[in-house]
């Protein structure tokens, strides 16, 4: 069975379950770090899930900690097994696992543009210019693009990624039109001083 685990903003996997409890084992996932596999409803901390959680249990005996609760291990638990209706929305959406309320996406997360658009925006104001106004085009776009992400709206990142990227290339080619148009003037101006 595959399993997907978060971390922080990012979902990790496929990782076999005993792939899954060497990484529980090592300290590398903590009670609290959320996993899923098909056939889960919705992701939960690990700690709540009954065919992961004896291993929190171990640790808390072993150490003689006291369990505070956080585990639940009862069989009729939501985490012990999938209702026919959760396989269903599982079956429906495809197997993509759902985190935070939107898909935590394997794919990497799109470019930004900031620091384009921070340099063109810098620039502009540099060349006193009303170029400026596109930058900062690009800079929203491109501020939009993580959270949109991370909130599991990949597709939404995909366009505002793409949005920023043509507000860079809009104040950079308005840029270039300024100091082409600035060394034609001058060109010009020597000229009929001579």
């Amino acid at each position: 069975m595959e399993w997907f685990y978060a971390r922080g903003d990012m979902q990790r996997g496929p990782v076999s379950e005993d792939e899954l409890r060497d990484l529980i084992n090592n300290g590398i996932i903590a009670a609290e770090t959320r996993v899923w596999r098909e056939g889960m409803e919705d992701w939960l901390p690990v700690s709540q899930v009954s065919e992961l959680a004896d291993r929190f249990l171990k640790k808390a005996e072993e150490s003689g900690a006291e369990s505070d609760g956080a585990v639940e291990t009862r069989e009729d638990s939501p985490a012990s097994s999938a209702s026919s209706s959760a396989t269903d929305e599982v079956a429906r959406r495809g197997s993509e696992p759902v985190f935070g309320g939107g898909s935590l996406s394997s794919e990497p997360m799109p470019p930004d543009y900031t620091s384009q658009a921070i340099t063109g925006l810098i620039l502009s104001i540099l060349c006193c210019t009303p170029i400026a106004g596109f930058a900062i085009a690009a800079i929203v776009q491109g501020s939009k693009v993580k959270n949109l992400y991370v909130q599991g709206d990949y597709e939404g990142a995909l366009e505002a990624s793409a949005k920023a990227k043509r507000w860079c290339n809009i104040t950079t080619g308005a840029l270039v039109a300024a100091v082409v148009l600035f060394v034609v003037y001058i060109v010009i101006a020597m000229s009929l001083e001579q």
